[in-house]
């Protein structure tokens, strides 16, 4: 069943993998190289904006934006396909 948690420095490879993954399996002009991918990860990881749904170990990924007065964007989501 799982539960979702903020995502932590050792969910940075795995976070890093699936967003390349999403990358490669969506056609929305994501950034693929390795320094861009590793630096949006880190910011989002360090401001409590990545998350992940943890069963028994990492299953799934979603980001968001910083939040607005109104708003906060959900961006990033990803489950690889061995868990979907």
């Amino acid at each position: 069943m799982g539960r979702p948690r903020p995502a932590t420095v050792t969910d940075f490879d795995e976070l890093c993998r699936w967003y390349e993954g999403s990358a490669a399996d969506t056609d929305i002009g994501l950034p693929a190289d390795r320094p861009a991918v590793s630096a949006l990860v880190a910011q989002r990881v360090a401001a409590g904006q990545a998350w992940v749904w943890d069963d028994d170990g990492p299953v799934s990924m979603a980001m968001h934006s910083a939040p607005t007065a109104v708003s906060v964007r959900i961006q990033y989501v990803y489950t690889p396909p061995e868990h979907r």
